[in-house]
């Protein structure tokens, strides 16, 4: 039992698969460099370093329009629940009060700061924080609401 969590060979390099499945999740290396505060060119490494090490193409085309290959869209579809439920562990353990909102900037900034005044008064002690929401994505990793 103590081979599997001490043998390296068997699993990639965790910085990696996150660096992949934020690329693959938010569709380019510069949304998820955003995401991961890293550059996009440190997203890309990582992303490729990744591709080697497990001997298997994630993505494909030219650079500015990567899909997906099919061993891509597995991975991906492993890798985004595992670290939502990582996420979810985590501020379960923290015991967090505040809550996480991704939005779009031009909703936040025409619909939801208007009214943060009403959302104060009508729950005060809440601690709401805020964060850009890149323009294609459904998800965000940490958030607790996207709108």
């Amino acid at each position: 039992m103590c081979e599997k969590l001490t043998n390296r060979a068997a699993m990639p390099s965790l910085t990696g698969l996150r660096a992949f499945e934020a690329m693959a999740r938010t569709g380019g290396a510069t949304r998820a460099a955003q995401e991961l505060n890293v550059t996009h060119g440190a997203v890309s490494r990582q992303v490729k370093a990744l591709e080697a090490s497990i001997g298997v193409r994630l993505f494909e085309g030219p650079r500015h329009r990567l899909q997906l290959t099919p061993a891509g869209r597995d991975l991906l579809s492993g890798l985004t629940p595992a670290f939502d439920a990582l996420d979810a562990a985590v501020r379960q353990v923290r015991g967090r009060t505040q809550i996480h909102l991704a939005i779009h900037p031009s909703l936040a900034v025409k619909w939801l700061i208007p009214r943060l005044s009403d959302l104060n008064s009508t729950l005060p002690g809440m601690d709401l924080e805020l964060a850009d929401l890149a323009p294609h994505a459904m998800k965000q990793r940490g958030a607790d609401l996207v709108v």
